[in-house]
């Protein structure tokens, strides 16, 4: 029994590591909902509808998906880490966190500065903010 349960335990591990890197069951499982309703397309499909609507670029820093992917892949090996063994996408899903509504597709940079930015203005103000950053 025990010999089996861990044989299931590695196969749930395993599915449940497949799950983490299949983009396409990511996709619906965050934004299937909202991607379905504001676009008509979900999952893997609606995440290539995005970045086609975007022209493979993101409307923020303008850099495009080739470019994104080549300095993920540097940065790695400059810190001496592996090549990714997934493919990984150059875009994340950029959502209101109120109302789940997906904006669009913009690169990791950016999307840490938007939450910084977002996260500075609900605990300072927006005017404190803009106060301070003009000053």
């Amino acid at each position: 029994d025990l010999v089996r349960s861990r044989g299931l335990g590695d196969v749930y591990k395993r599915q449940e590591l497949k799950k983490r890197f299949d983009r396409d069951w990511n996709y619906r499982r965050k934004f299937g909902a909202s991607m379905m309703e504001q676009f008509g397309v979900e999952g893997i499909e609606g995440y290539e509808f995005l970045c086609e609507r975007q022209n493979h670029t993101c409307p923020l820093c303008k850099k495009t998906e080739e470019e994104i992917l080549h300095e993920a892949a540097e940065n790695r090996k400059r810190k001496g880490l592996a090549p990714v063994k997934y493919s990984m996408p150059a875009f994340v899903h950029d959502h209101c966190h109120k109302t789940n509504k997906v904006r669009g597709l913009i690169c990791s940079g950016c999307n840490t500065m938007i939450g910084g930015y977002e996260n500075a203005i609900s605990q300072l103000g927006e005017e404190t903010l803009r106060d301070y950053l003009n000053d």
